[in-house]
């Protein structure tokens, strides 16, 4: 049985690879002016990276539908948020 260690380790691992596969198309989608309000390359993936960690844990334990179908709602959910040009002061309303 693995210690919490190894298993540390291991899950370490794994997200940084997910996080380093993330940056190259995110950076591209950046760079071509897709997520105008999305946050850094960087907080982008590690985003990204938790959604999937996060909605794949919530799937196993309720696991309604397809989890690609869950993940990828997740996914747009947030994408969609990103391609909208940031919030500024002057656009916020104080009512």
């Amino acid at each position: 049985m693995p210690r919490e260690p190894d298993l540390r380790d291991g899950l370490s691992r794994l997200y940084a690879v997910m996080e380093a596969e993330l940056h190259p198309p995110l950076a591209r989608a950046a760079a071509a002016g897709e997520l105008s309000g999305a946050p850094s390359t960087p907080v982008a993936a590690r985003i990204l990276t938790a959604l999937a960690d996060g909605a794949s844990m919530h799937w196993s334990a309720r696991p309604q539908g397809e989890l690609v179908n869950r993940l990828d709602a997740d996914l747009e959910a947030v994408l969609a948020g990103w391609r909208r040009p940031p919030m500024t002061n002057a656009s916020v309303s104080t009512g």
